[in-house]
């Protein structure tokens, strides 16, 4: 018997054995918690918040069921690969890996308060960033130039002079039916120029507030006002 435990085969069997007793019982690979898997409450509710957001609707019981079995082939194949160390000297899973840390390192590196100075510049840098666009609240008195015809200037020239020597109670009842409407109260300039065009309202920024103007179309200057 002490012949054969003196054979260096022998010897080395017995010390791999136990090698392998003494890591299975530290929890390797072997262990058998090691080779659970457990699809938790949360990852469920995960899996079918992501699918809400994509489908805009919950999943059915049958996908709930499929999401959590590709869960379970994922984690699989997860470690199998870690198990054949595949994810060792592999250029993109280094580079993945590399980007992850540098996402969380600046997630969680402090943002440095800007000064007053910097505020300052930045401000003059882009101004439009901060600028309030102009509203207007206005009424408006619409000549439709297919019912006027040849007459649409004499018309328009005579309506202006009459609204502007009556104020505002002039305007009701006059000119011809618009389908916006004739009043308009806190609208954004850039909506007013998508809705009448930039010809009207550029001259409405230096006109005096309670003053009827007259606004005419350009295509047909000066012969024709509109508005």
């Amino acid at each position: 018997m002490s012949r054969l435990l003196r054979e260096p085969l022998l010897r080395f069997l017995l010390l791999g054995a136990g090698l392998f007793v003494l890591y299975a019982w530290v929890g390797g690979p072997f262990a058998g918690e090691g080779e659970r898997i457990v699809i938790t409450q949360g990852k469920v509710e995960q899996l079918a918040g992501t699918f809400a957001r994509m489908h805009q609707r919950a999943p059915d019981r049958a996908e709930l069921g499929a999401m959590i079995d590709d869960a379970i082939r994922e984690e699989i194949y997860y470690r199998e690969a870690k198990a054949l160390a595949l994810d060792e000297d592999d250029t993109i899973v280094r580079r993945r890996l590399r980007q992850k840390l540098e996402f969380v390192s600046e997630d969680v590196s402090p943002i440095a308060e800007p000064g007053d100075a910097q505020l300052q510049a930045y401000l003059q840098a882009h101004p439009e960033k901060f600028r309030s666009e102009r509203r207007y609240s206005l009424r408006h008195v619409y000549l439709n130039p297919e019912r006027h015809g040849a007459q649409l200037g004499n018309d328009a020239r005579r309506l202006l002079d009459g609204l502007q020597a009556g104020g505002t109670a002039e305007a009701s009842g006059s000119g011809d039916p618009f389908l916006l409407g004739q009043r308009f109260d806190d609208i954004a300039g850039g909506e007013l120029a998508r809705l009448f065009g930039a010809d009207f309202e550029t001259p409405l920024r230096t006109s005096r507030i309670g003053q009827w103007q007259g606004l005419w179309d350009a295509s047909c200057l000066p012969q024709c006002p509109r508005r």
